[in-house]
């Protein structure tokens, strides 16, 4: 009967449990929604539709697994439910309203400040405008006007374009759904990315980017060209300095092609770099940021002027590190080891002031097992897990997530979450093909114990002389 009933319907079981799950999805954003007033109920539902429209294009992509669908549902659902709960305390706790909300972080508050000032005209006699991403969110207010709501259903969009562009990166490099469906949920599971996506700061869209350039560069087709340029177009706007990084990866992704095709590729490749190099000046023009040559030399004020347990971090490592370049090499495996503990696993109300689901961000322990999982690719699963093209983003997303240990003495974990994107294909591979390894589970227990001691250690350290 069961048999007759499907041919009869000609309705999956897929199809019936990814339609619970977006019924209850539904629910829980407007029921969320209800219950924590302040966000744009127009707002919301125009970011939802949008995110819906991302899922349809999963859903027809060659990477669409049930389990899939049902993961980027949730994960929209989440940031969508953070927003609200985020604009409420913006709104409403704090007495102000979406159009003028209340935003106790400074990078918020200067995207807001400069989106305002895109949309009525004032930017062009300001000259503390900090970077184009102020234009990207003031589009958002042509429709009904300035939305807190609205701004930051940017953010969620970007986080969904993330997820899928993930899931289709690691297609292209495995030609298995399983590993996309995984990876897209190993970097559904790194909160702090994840939290980023509620607040209004550029670090998700430049996570974005970073997945944009990756589906371009991990299979080089004729679109391949136009992604990775949209990739870098788009970072200019917000983190300019990061195309460098862009530029890294065209570069070591043309390693794994073979010699008769790798001087085409490079000579391609070149011209990228080359466009990249110009919107990179063009931005540096039109704007005022700090740039990497500023911060590579020590020349600003970069990460001193912070709060005091940063303070306390320099006093142990030497306030002049921020200026020496030896003593930041000395000091590298320190640094390299605290921004990836951080933000640390306790104190989750600390940043609420920020919006409440900056506690989210406090739950590394996924962060934790993902880097531990990278670290067993690395060094034991290269061959097993995949070919030299996931080798080579793997290696630039491990030099890319460097990077901020050196620019900021590893103390702003978030510059380096748009590595993540090309980190989790690996992770991936290795939970679908390794994970009857003996020498993984072992590896994962010793890892365990070594976190955990290192953790203990550091919140004794922490409350004690902090």
């Amino acid at each position: 009967m069961r048999q007759y009933s499907c041919r009869t319907t000609g309705i999956s079981p897929q199809i019936i449990a990814e339609a619970i799950a977006a019924a209850l999805c539904l629910t829980v954003i407007f029921v969320i929604l209800h219950l924590m007033p302040g966000a744009s109920g127009a707002a919301v539902c125009a970011g939802t539709i949008f995110c819906a429209g991302g899922y349809w294009v999963y859903r027809r992509s060659a990477a669409y697994t049930t389990a899939g669908g049902i993961t980027l549902m949730i994960a929209i659902a989440a940031m969508i439910a953070g927003v609200i709960a985020n604009v409420n305390y913006f709104t409403a706790e704090a007495g102000f309203s979406d159009a003028n909300p209340y935003l106790q972080n400074t990078d918020a508050n200067r995207v807001w400040n400069n989106a305002l000032a895109f949309y009525n005209g004032s930017w062009r006699n300001d000259t503390t405008v900090w970077n184009l991403y102020g234009a990207v969110i003031s589009l958002t207010f042509i429709p009904a006007g300035p939305s807190i709501t609205a701004a930051l259903m940017i953010s969620v969009a970007c986080g969904t374009a993330t997820l899928i562009l993930t899931a289709l990166t690691a297609k292209r490099l495995t030609g298995d759904n399983r590993i996309s469906t995984v990876s897209m949920i190993a970097v559904a599971c790194v909160c702090y990315l994840m939290a980023s996506a509620t607040i209004l700061v550029k670090d998700i869209w430049v996570v974005m980017c970073f997945a944009t350039a990756a589906y371009g560069l991990c299979e080089w087709r004729r679109s391949s060209f136009l992604w990775v340029l949209a990739a870098i177009a788009m970072l200019c706007l917000t983190r300019k300095n990061m195309v460098l990084a862009i530029a890294l990866g065209v570069a070591i992704t043309a390693i794994p092609y073979p010699a008769g095709q790798r001087k085409a590729q490079l000579m391609k490749r070149s011209l990228l770099i080359i466009i990249g190099i110009a919107l990179i000046l063009i931005a540096q023009s039109a704007t005022i940021s700090p740039t990497i040559t500023g911060q590579l030399a020590g020349s600003e004020d970069y990460v001193m002027n912070r709060n005091d347990a940063r303070l306390a971090f320099f006093d142990i490592v030497g306030a002049e590190t921020n200026t020496d370049p030896l003593r930041k090499i000395l000091f590298f495996p320190l640094l390299a080891l605290t921004q990836f503990l951080i933000p640390l696993p306790w104190d989750f109300a600390r940043d609420t002031i920020f919006g409440p689901t900056l506690a989210y961000a406090h739950f590394g322990y996924p962060w934790y097992l993902f880097g531990a999982i990278f670290l067993y690719y690395l060094a034991a699963a290269k061959r097993k897990a995949g070919n030299r093209m996931l080798l080579a983003v793997t290696l630039w997303g491990a030099i890319t997530w460097f990077i901020p240990v050196y620019v900021a003495m590893g103390t702003v974990s978030r510059y380096a979450l748009c590595a993540v994107p090309l980190m989790a294909p690996a992770v991936g591979a290795v939970l679908v093909r390794c994970h009857r390894r003996r020498s993984l589970w072992i590896w994962l227990v010793a890892y365990a114990v070594i976190i955990a001691a290192g953790l203990l250690f550091v919140y004794n350290l922490q409350h004690r002389f902090m």
